[in-house]
């Protein structure tokens, strides 16, 4: 029974690596101290933060924020489908494919070098006359 009530929280960082969102537990700590990860909607800065099944837990990962469920705490860092086990993706994966889930989120971000490639560009104004008279 007192077994059970130790395994039912994990720290953060530890609890990312066994997922296999990160591939180093350093790399969870980073991520953790640079206030890239919520936990029930709270920013934590701490790697120490606990979390238990039932937890939402959302950071940035690559290129479009995770939004996952806790569903079990982990007892070691095992293969992918062993991993997949411990959590449950709540945003679905269809939007974020699509890039839906980024555009709702971040709609006002563009570059100029996407939205005008390079040799589609074309100069309207005048030149300056070179004087060759």
């Amino acid at each position: 029974m007192a077994d059970d009530a130790v395994r039912a929280v994990q720290r953060i960082d530890r609890w990312l690596w066994f997922a296999r969102f990160v591939k180093t537990r350093a790399l969870a700590q980073r991520l953790v101290a640079k206030g890239k990860v919520r936990v029930n909607r709270s920013k934590i800065t701490k790697p120490s933060q606990t979390v238990s099944p039932g937890d939402v837990v959302s950071f940035m990962n690559r290129d479009h924020i995770k939004v996952v469920e806790v569903i079990a705490i982990g007892t070691r860092r095992g293969p992918a489908p062993e991993a997949r086990l411990l959590y449950r993706e709540i945003n679905p994966a269809s939007a974020v494919a699509t890039g839906t889930a980024t555009h709702h989120i971040l709609p006002e971000i563009r570059t100029s070098t996407l939205d005008d490639p390079p040799g589609k560009c074309k100069f309207t104004g005048t030149l300056p006359d070179k004087g060759n008279s």
